[in-house]
């Protein structure tokens, strides 16, 4: 099943950016040729555009009302567990000040749809939107005893390992003893919009989606939790698929905004994923 969507074509190197032109498929030899020229006029645009200049995106003239929103939602023992390791706050972004990312791609499908009515200013429909309060999600999965594995999946992205436990399970009769059991949490981290900073330079963590929805509907100033990250890996960049470092922070770094306009990205045809995890147990034996 395909999606829509937007990519930063003038970033990309040739091949997954022509690829991704033909609808995520492999261009003939023929076709390659027409999408390599469109690709070179997004590469002209980048090296063509305006130095970037950092800017602070955070807005700290607040109502009082909205400050105390923010300050409840920042209280919430999902977000003090969620961010325990991180230095960060709740606040508010204005996305008319541009801020960076690092992916390539983002699903447009329904993203307009999802922000519903929401207005600029309506903060208790924003905070419900980009800061909502941890819902159960159900996830897929099932065991595989010929191979001691459990297969979980699920059509978020943000499905996960979170952690690992030993606990003790009662027995089934109060004459059976305690059982050991060594296991892994998983779960969908945190569903709020995030922004990290690092270096000077802020850039969209995570709520991609409801972001670009807003920004198409017309909406600037977005509550969210913002990191001051320690390392680049902190930012949730440096993985495969994603704008490196060097790119991030060059003179002309893709910026969020870019996947609203025209000029630097282009609509795609998305090929829809499903994240799994599989948690598989093995014995063998070594010398002593």
């Amino acid at each position: 099943m395909d999606r829509k969507g937007r990519a930063l074509i003038g970033y990309m190197p040739r091949e997954p950016a022509i690829q991704l032109l033909n609808g995520s498929t492999q261009p003939t030899p023929e076709q390659s040729a027409g999408l390599a020229a469109e690709w070179s006029k997004y590469v002209v645009r980048v090296r063509e555009r305006d130095e970037f200049r950092s800017r602070t995106p955070i807005v700290s003239d607040l109502p009082l009302t909205v400050k105390r929103a923010l300050k409840a939602v920042a209280a919430r023992p999902d977000l003090q567990a969620t961010f325990a390791p991180n230095t960060w706050e709740v606040g508010v972004v204005d996305l008319s000040i541009p801020v960076l990312t690092y992916q390539t791609l983002i699903q447009t499908d329904d993203a307009v749809q999802r922000i519903g009515k929401v207005l600029d200013h309506d903060w208790d429909s924003l905070i419900d939107l980009c800061l909502p309060a941890q819902a159960q999600v159900e996830i897929e999965g099932g065991f595989d005893q010929s191979q001691n594995a459990f297969t979980l999946s699920s059509p978020n992205p943000n499905l996960r390992i979170a952690g690992f436990q030993a606990v003790d399970v009662a027995g089934s009769r109060s004459d059976v003893p305690p059982q050991k059991v060594f296991g892994f949490t998983v779960g969908l981290g945190s569903s709020s919009v995030q922004f990290a900073e690092y270096q000077g330079r802020w850039m969209v963590r995570d709520g991609h989606h409801r972001l670009y929805g807003l920004l198409a509907a017309g909406v600037s100033k977005v509550p969210a939790v913002l990191i001051r990250a320690k390392t680049f890996e902190e930012t949730g960049g440096g993985r495969p698929g994603f704008f490196g470092y060097e790119l991030l922070f060059g003179q002309r770094p893709p910026q969020f905004r870019d996947f609203v306009s025209d000029e630097f990205s282009a609509e795609v045809r998305v090929r829809a994923i499903r994240k799994v995890v599989r948690i598989r147990a093995e014995e063998f034996a070594i010398l002593s």
